[in-house]
């Protein structure tokens, strides 16, 4: 997980140059499993639609399991302004790995008063 640390955030980015937080998923999933997800970046105007990261994960809804106690790999997706609008990737059980709008890939706690209310569901991709 340590090679996504620091790719700055590029709207509709879906490589090593930039992502938003569906491409980090998207390139992960790429990467780590031989997966090809879904690009999206002509479904939407911004990363910023309330739906994106929530909507894409959607189309592909019968490829994941909803857990409850989420591992490394395992996606958490959030609600924000009452829509599912964030989505991440587990890398511990407390720890995830993300991307916002002006910030670059990061790890943050999912206990932080940030996100430990909005967190929605963890998927795990049916292997």
């Amino acid at each position: 997980m340590r090679k996504y640390l620091g790719i700055p955030y590029v709207d509709k980015g879906r490589d090593e140059n930039g992502l938003d937080c569906y491409g980090l998923v998207y390139l992960y999933y790429k990467n780590e499993y031989g997966i090809e997800l879904e690009t999206f970046t002509q479904d939407y105007e911004s990363a910023s639609d309330a739906i994106t990261a929530h909507g894409a994960i959607e189309k592909h809804r019968d490829e994941f399991l909803e857990v409850d106690k989420p591992r490394e790999g395992d996606l958490i997706i959030f609600t924000i302004g009452g829509f599912n609008a964030h989505i991440g990737l587990m890398i511990s059980d407390k720890k995830f790995l993300h991307t916002l709008d002006g910030c670059e890939v990061t790890v943050e706690s999912i206990d932080s008063i940030t996100w430990r209310n909005r967190i929605n569901s963890y998927l795990r991709f049916k292997t």
